[in-house]
């Protein structure tokens, strides 16, 4: 019986598309300038956005924000260095 629920499990999981799926995060990471620097520079432009407080920390390569949501709520978003896009 648990081979056959073990088998139904593994070929539903096998259904899920590509993109369904949960992949880890994963930015490029190689600037001239320091870490320091850009997650700062980062920082300051969330502010404008209304993220105040934000905190960025590089997190495999990607920037990750820490912030709490104006509905008090604790928020972790992670972003492209690059493109500053949102990834999550």
């Amino acid at each position: 019986m648990k081979l056959t629920t073990t088998l139904a499990l593994l070929l539903a999981a096998s259904l899920i598309p590509g993109s369904a799926m949960a992949r880890p995060l994963q930015c490029d990471w190689d600037y001239g300038v320091s870490e320091a620097d850009t997650t700062r520079d980062f920082a300051e432009r969330l502010h404008l956005e209304g993220r105040i407080g934000a905190s960025v920390n590089v997190w495999n390569g990607c920037y990750k924000v820490e912030y709490l949501g104006t509905d008090g709520k604790y928020r972790t978003e992670y972003y492209d260095p690059d493109s500053k896009r949102r990834l999550n």
